[in-house]
């Protein structure tokens, strides 16, 4: 299981254009990862509470990548610098960020979680099955304290 100080798993994601992301392409910047929940609603609740801040979390150096199970809608939308939507196409990433309901059913979808790593690229905080209210403020409080 990933632990507080590691590096990300190096694994990639689908972005909405069809290319690839990498966590380490972020290294030298602040990455915020949240892995959106199966369920359509709460995702897009936890979705628009980062977009709402990204500016915030710009200003801070911070990039927030939101992490979509497979056959979740990759949407073509922008919410402006510093926040992007990938997919997780295998599962290779809940696998490695051991995010799976239910101990490991991909039908059953990824549990809510947030990654916070600095700008070395080490993982600073790990959020759980936060609450969706204020979580993403939170994550925000957490950037803005890390240089």
């Amino acid at each position: 299981m990933i632990s507080t100080g590691s590096f990300a798993p190096e694994i990639r994601f689908r972005t909405q254009t069809g290319d690839w992301f990498c966590p380490k392409d972020l290294r030298g910047q602040k990455l915020i990862l949240f892995f959106c929940p199966l369920d359509a609603e709460e995702r897009d609740y936890e979705i628009a509470d980062f977009a709402m801040l990204a500016s915030a979390f710009a200003r801070c150096g911070a990039w927030i990548v939101g992490i979509l199970p497979s056959g979740a809608a990759l949407e073509k939308r922008s919410f402006g610098k510093g926040i992007s939507l990938v997919e997780d196409v295998d599962g290779s990433g809940a696998s490695s960020f051991s995010v799976w309901l239910n101990g490991g059913a991909p039908a059953q979808g990824t549990a809510p979680a947030t990654f916070f790593y600095d700008r070395d690229g080490r993982l600073c905080h790990i959020w759980r099955n936060a609450p969706l209210a204020g979580h993403a403020c939170k994550v925000l409080e957490a950037a803005e304290g890390f240089k």
